[in-house]
């Protein structure tokens, strides 16, 4: 992931930020490496999701890409 990300992606003409790595349907290793790639070179992830039949097929028109909020907030919890 990082090679296409640093490596492959300049050589057709691509910047980080034309890039977005879709974690969908990836095995538990393959969506870790791909985040940790991902956010190393700052490249945005999503995901798609979609409505479900009570069987767990997905119902056709349902599907949405989510943008995954890579932001990260510090607060304190008032007592």
């Amino acid at each position: 992931m990082r090679k296409i990300l640093e490596e492959e992606a300049p050589k057709v003409g691509l910047k980080t930020d034309d890039i977005i790595a879709d974690i969908t349907g990836g095995l538990k290793p393959l969506t870790a490496g791909m985040i940790l790639a991902a956010l190393t070179v700052g490249c945005d992830l999503d995901y798609v999701e979609t409505e479900r039949t009570p069987e767990g097929e997905p119902i056709p028109g349902t599907l949405r890409v989510v943008v995954i909020d890579l932001n990260f907030y510090i607060s304190t919890k008032e007592k």
